[in-house]
């Protein structure tokens, strides 16, 4: 790894175009209202595994996280095909300024299907950048996402320090060059793209 691979991959990950606030609000609302149409025709306890990327900041759409999706949304698909073979139900995509998603649906109960994901999450070098969300119909009818904690796991690490990574972004403890080097670094360590695949 050099400093100039990391240095170049973090600068690239901060072009295209900018995600603001109600870009942001717009993009879950929409998100919501597809995750509950997808539940409302699923068989009865199945889970709609939801991937989108941990990329922080205003630059959701940048070439480059671009092509980080395409290969964590592979590795989720193929993940997927092999640890729950014959289960899954449906597949598709949705793009926004504020990034793009991918969308699973399982006929699997949500805590086993969680606990199955948290290892491509912890076990890949991209699987940090992996923000993978596990939903299912409650009782009443109401779409509910299954935490870590809540399945027995740790809480996610932050990407510079490996502290409570929700805790560093609410004091923002750390700035977003800081962030995106420790980004760049996961990228390289990956080794799938190389320099002359950087937009």
């Amino acid at each position: 790894m050099t400093i100039d691979t990391v240095k170049k991959l973090s600068q690239a990950l901060q072009t295209g175009p900018l995600c603001n606030l109600e870009d942001a609000l717009d993009s879950r609302e929409a998100r919501a209202s597809l995750q509950e149409a997808w539940l409302n025709q699923a068989p009865v306890g199945a889970t709609l595994i939801a991937l989108k990327l941990n990329m922080p900041g205003p630059y959701k759409r940048s070439p480059l996280s671009d092509q980080v999706f395409d290969l964590a949304k592979s590795d989720l698909q193929d993940y997927c095909r092999e640890t729950f073979a014959g289960a899954v139900v449906k597949e598709g995509g949705r793009s926004s300024l504020a990034g793009r998603e991918y969308f699973i649906l399982v006929d699997q109960a949500a805590s086993e299907v969680k606990s199955c994901l948290v290892e491509l999450e912890e076990e890949t070098d991209l699987g940090r950048l992996m923000d993978i969300d596990c939903l299912y119909m409650d009782e009443a009818g109401q779409q509910e996402s299954l935490s870590r904690v809540q399945v027995g796991l740790p809480k996610r690490k932050c990407f510079v320090c490996q502290r409570d990574a929700k805790l560093c972004a609410r004091s923002r403890q750390h700035d977003f060059d800081t962030i995106y080097q420790a980004i760049a670094k996961m990228i390289v360590e990956d080794g799938r793209i190389q320099d002359e695949e950087i937009n």
